[in-house]
């Protein structure tokens, strides 16, 4: 059987920009390591960029600690259409009952079909999620994260702001 989550991300980058995620999610176990899903949801800047999202993603658990995982990502909006194809090993650790850090670098392809441009980018973000209600074993869960990113390895070196965000959710799992 599967499972569905719901959330909502806020992403504040460090040139002043910010976009803010609210997302659905159901994922279905193929097998005891492999994992499937697909998300739809809307992105805003509250301001003058709107756009739907559709995602499909893979996540393959190596071990208690180490996953790779695949995401595709759509934006859809009419101005500014892109697919990105996102490969990201994970590393997660248990740092207490409701408590994990991560660290997930990554490699992302992006195609603009407005403008037919293709980018490549290594990135990666770290952060901290922790799961908010002190049953642990309550039938919904709520989790709080927050995290740092880094868009783009090779920039930062010409300290270009808008490669950095601070990220922040909240994620319902019924």
């Amino acid at each position: 059987m599967g499972n569905f989550d719901a959330g909502i991300t806020s992403y504040q980058y460090m040139d002043g920009n910010n976009q803010t995620l609210l997302m659905g999610n159901y994922s279905y176990p193929v097998t005891k390591n492999f994992t499937v899903s697909a998300g739809a949801g809307f992105m805003t800047d509250f301001k003058d960029y709107n756009t739907f999202v559709l995602d499909a993603k893979g996540n393959y658990k190596i071990n208690e600690n180490l996953s790779a995982q695949l995401r595709v990502r759509n934006c859809i909006n009419g101005e500014n259409n892109t697919t990105q194809v996102r490969f990201s090993p994970g590393w997660n650790q248990n740092v207490g009952k409701r408590t994990n850090v991560y660290i997930n670098p990554y490699y992302a392809y992006k195609h603009n079909y407005n403008t037919n441009q293709d980018s490549h980018t290594f990135g990666g973000f770290t952060g901290l999620k922790v799961q908010l209600n002190k049953n642990l074993n309550s039938k919904v869960k709520v989790y709080a994260f927050c995290e740092g990113q880094c868009y783009d390895f090779d920039k930062v070196g010409t300290k270009d702001p808008s490669i950095w965000s601070v990220n922040a959710g909240l994620i319902i799992k019924p």
